[in-house]
């Protein structure tokens, strides 16, 4: 019988894929990593947009309202190395991500089930929230700064140098008054 951390490794461990193209089964280290790089080459690879749709909807934005080339460049640039160890560095280790109370920490893989030979039913549970999470926080920071303009004044929630709190603050003032400097 195998011991409690050698059973827990067995469980993370995969033996066998089936290639997405070949449908081969893949079993050698060597072979296991093509097949798991075609998997996340067609899983990652951006699939083609009609320009022409969307030049028409990106028309009916009103000139006010459009930023300038530079800061266009500025929110389509690639996402960097840097940019994704920046997030990683600032999520909390003692905290969790997500309702599953699975701390930022754990990074195992989980294979849902022994039978089945391809990535596509496998999944890296435990990371699922980190990594939404952790790219939501790189994506939405990027607009942040041309937010201001856009965004109205009362709006004070998730906007830089502004606080909610405000909202709550004005809202005591109008029910019960301005209270007396004495």
């Amino acid at each position: 019988m195998a011991t409690e951390p050698t059973a827990r490794l067995s469980q993370t461990y995969i033996a066998a894929l089936r290639h997405q193209k070949s449908e081969e089964v893949c079993s050698t280290p060597s072979s296991l990593q093509v097949a798991d790089v075609a998997f996340y080459e067609r899983l990652y690879t951006p699939q083609r947009i009609y320009l022409s749709s969307a030049k028409e909807l990106l028309r009916t934005i009103p000139l006010a309202l459009r930023i300038i080339t530079a800061q266009g460049d500025q929110l389509t640039r690639p996402l960097t190395l840097v940019d994704i160890q920046e997030v990683a560095k600032r999520c909390p280790s003692n905290s969790s991500p997500g309702l599953d109370g699975i701390s930022y920490q754990i990074l195992t893989i989980v294979f849902l089930n022994a039978a089945a030979r391809g990535l596509a039913i496998q999944r890296s549970i435990d990371l699922i929230n980190t990594e939404a999470k952790g790219f939501t926080r790189l994506i939405s920071a990027r607009p942040l700064p041309y937010m201001n303009r856009l965004v109205s004044p009362y709006q004070l929630g998730f906007m830089p140098g502004r606080f909610i709190g405000e909202n709550s603050k004005l809202d005591d003032l109008k029910r019960h008054g301005v209270p007396s400097a004495s």
